[in-house]
């Protein structure tokens, strides 16, 4: 331990004598410095660290000074030969930086440090990469060595996967029983490595990790899962009978009411042999159902093989008969409404359903249940009858939550006549709920009501309303063509909210739908004050165009609206500029390029820009011209003055005007200033 602290020391002594002769500034230096002992000492403690490793290539791959690492490295092996740590670091560094050499390195590490589980699993790599058949062996052997349980458990897991698909399985199979024969297992290690055995369909060796879970001591549920298992273990490797016995065992510990009771006895069904079997199984269950009828375990064991064995009806047929011979049994209730349900077979479910209510007509879940079955059968009458029944002394909230239960159910099933009145009921309780209302109007739209959808409009509460609600209304109304009731929505809610942005924005849009000139252009000023930010701004400016657009009066909107940016008010904030790209950028979309770069021109020739403004100007025109051939002077100007403001830019720039050569035909002053070009330097993808 002590030549290892020893090494480390030296080690990092080197790293800060490379690093200082070649970083004179003292800040970047000493970031660097300190990113690169960072790094090295977390791969010192774990040399297959990715993110560290990962980390330490980019550091000095984006210095230029991977060369550098490598050489480190290797002064520092050249020190202490006897460091497996090191030269793993090494190995993949120099993978990293494509050199060819590290197999003869590793190769020769590997033999001088064979009880090193790293190194192990980078030959793994190396030897699965180049699709030798030892690889799988290296990889059982790294797994024998690592000492890191989480990591331990990976390689595993790898091992387990790459030998099934290489049919090497008897190299897993040996390492798992080699796991097996460790003394000490919790309960959590044997449990888990069960999961994986038979995740990778181990079962043999699975029965053993199995047994030592169930030795080190379980929970029930636990317990449950150990049994389960192992009676999948004891199938898959033909002990079918004991697979029985074990499932046998487990049902006797289990209620009837145990969540994993069903699933276990259509496992225990699964495991016979053969018809005779499950016919002997069967008759098994009858008889115990026979010998006591009255038994809810026995008889919800007897409906499961029922049903399991594909007699669905006659499973349904008994439970119903002892539903009501047991009427205080909720889990046989459940049962049947359960089978009765999947059963489609809605006149037998709406029997149940009398003859429960006939023992309990307070059941309202139970009632609430039948006015659905009845709906469904087209009694609508009766069907009213029993749901004003049901919901008779419940508070107004809980009978408005059953209406919009029952209405939704009745549109699932597209009943959609017998939805809406209970959809009316429940907006006249409720008007404020936009999203109900959206539906009655579909219904009564789809129904052609289009009177009725008008005037359930007008009579709702968008004051009170969730605004994401609203908006969602107000689109879908515009979508049918009802402008009018969209507006009254809105102007209902702004007088409550006048300061929603997004709700003003989208009265501008409603009033360019109803082609009301006066108000889109009252509206668009008031809207115009609330756009504070550049985000805002973005939004007001496309939402305005489009209204202008409708009216036909765009030209006149965006010509005052340029005239708003005056250049004589002194510097620009950096929000006034962004919103005048903004309007450029909008303006650029309904109108020709050339009209937008005269505003540009024009604005570029005030005095009073500052350096900053004038290049963003200047970048947005050169956006509008570069491709245009009959532009190309132009272009090639404010590419030369970009390049001149912006230094760390001008590689680019001068590429760039290279481009704009070549589409002008002027080839020879391209390729002279291509050769001039340091590409290193370049940023832009698209460019290079």
């Amino acid at each position: 331990m002590a030549d290892l602290k020893t090494a480390l020391q030296v080690f990092l002594g080197l790293v800060l004598l490379g690093s200082s002769t070649a970083y004179p500034e003292e800040g970047s230096a000493g970031s660097f410095d300190d990113l690169s002992i960072q790094y090295r000492t977390a791969l010192y403690n774990d040399p297959l660290l990715d993110f560290a490793l990962d980390s330490l290539v980019e550091l000095y791959r984006k210095a230029d000074r991977l060369g550098e690492l490598v050489g480190t490295y290797q002064s520092h092996i050249e020190q202490y030969p006897t460091d497996p740590g090191a030269k793993t670091v090494l190995i993949q560094v120099m993978q990293s930086a494509d050199r060819t050499d590290f197999e003869e390195l590793l190769t020769s590490s590997v033999a001088l440090h064979p009880d090193y589980a790293p190194l192990q699993y980078l030959l793994f790599l190396t030897l699965d990469a180049k699709g030798d058949e030892r690889a799988i062996d290296v990889l059982s052997l790294a797994v024998d060595l690592e000492s890191r349980p989480q990591r331990r458990s990976e390689w595993l897991e790898l091992l387990l996967e790459r030998s099934g698909l290489e049919g090497r399985r008897e190299v897993a199979e040996s390492q798992l029983k080699n796991i097996m024969e460790a003394d000490a297992m919790t309960f959590e290690d044997a449990m888990s490595l069960a999961r994986l055995m038979q995740r990778y369909q181990f079962w043999s060796v699975s029965i053993e990790a199995l047994s030592r879970a169930s030795e080190a001591g379980s929970d029930a549920e636990a317990s449950v899962e150990i049994s389960v298992r192992l009676a999948k273990a004891l199938v898959e490797t033909n002990r079918r009978e004991d697979a029985g016995n074990t499932l046998d065992e487990l049902l006797e510990k289990l209620g009837p009411n145990h969540w994993r009771r069903r699933e276990i006895m259509n496992m225990r069904l699964n495991v016979v042999a053969s018809n005779d079997e499950r016919t002997d199984l069967v008759n098994r269950f009858k008889k115990q159902y026979q010998d006591n009828p009255l038994n809810e375990g026995v008889i919800l064991d007897y409906a499961d093989v029922l049903i399991a064995s594909e007699l669905r009806d006659d499973a349904t047929r008994i439970l119903v008969k002892h539903a009501t011979e047991l009427p205080d049994s909720k889990l046989m209730e459940e049962r049947v409404i359960e089978l009765l349900r999947s059963a489609q077979d809605p006149k037998a479910y709406e029997s149940f359903l009398q003859g429960r209510l006939e023992l309990r007509s307070e059941r309202r879940d139970l009632r609430l249940e039948l006015v659905k079955i009845k709906y469904l059968l087209g009694k609508n009458a009766d069907a009213d009858q029993d749901f004003k029944t049901a919901i008779a002394g419940m508070d107004p909230e809980e009978s408005s939550r059953e209406i919009l239960d029952l209405q939704r159910y009745l549109r699932s099933i597209d009943r959609k006549d017998a939805a809406s009145p209970y959809l009316g009921q429940y907006l006249r309780r409720h008007p404020d709920r936009l999203d109900v209302a959206r539906e009655l109007i579909e219904i009564r739209l789809s129904t052609g009501e289009r009177a009725a959808a008008e005037a359930l409009v007008e009579s709702l509460d968008a004051a009170s309303a969730a605004p994401e609600n609203i908006a969602d209304l107000v689109e879908y109304l515009l979508s049918e063509g009802l402008a009018a009731g969209a507006r009254a929505i809105l102007v209902d809610r702004l007088e409550k909210a006048p300061s929603d942005f997004t709700l003003g924005l989208l009265l501008i849009q409603v009033l360019g739908e109803l082609g009301d000139q006066q108000a889109v252009e009252r509206h668009i000023a008031l809207m115009r004050d609330k756009a504070d930010s550049p985000e805002k701004y973005a939004g007001w400016i496309n939402v305005s165009m489009e209204a202008q657009s409708r009216l036909e009066s765009l030209s006149g909107f965006l010509e005052t609206e340029q005239k708003r940016f005056s250049f004589g008010e002194g510097e620009w904030s950096s929000d006034k500029a962004e919103k005048f790209l903004i309007l450029c950028e909008g303006a650029k979309s309904r109108f020709s390029n050339e009209t937008i770069a005269a505003s540009l021109r024009e604005r570029l020739a005030a005095d009073s820009l500052s350096g900053p403004l004038k290049a963003r100007l200047q970048r947005f025109l050169l956006g509008l011209l570069e491709y245009a051939p009959d532009s190309s002077r132009e272009a090639e100007a404010l590419l030369t003055e970009l390049a001149k403001l912006s230094p760390d830019e001008a590689p680019e720039y001068d590429l760039r005007r290279a481009l704009v050569y070549h589409r002008s035909q002027q080839i020879e002053k391209a390729q002279n200033l291509i050769e001039q070009i340091n590409a290193d330097k370049v940023m832009g993808v698209n460019a290079l």
